[in-house]
């Protein structure tokens, strides 16, 4: 994964994030326990560390 692909997916992100502050009323609220918020961080930061290292070894 390149590093622009890496900046597109970050700004994605902040964008959806600032989207759901702003916005609340369109937005479905999901009820998830604490945990399920960690795991699912956790996961993702997996994905991003393979991806780099993938990146770094081509």
């Amino acid at each position: 994964m390149s590093t622009q692909q890496l900046r597109y997916m970050y700004r994605l992100m902040k964008r959806r994030v600032h989207s759901l502050h702003v916005d609340t009323g369109s937005w479905p609220s999901y009820k998830v326990k604490r945990m399920e918020v960690e795991l699912l961080g956790l996961w993702a930061m997996c994905k991003v560390l393979r991806a780099l290292k993938e990146y770094m070894i081509c």
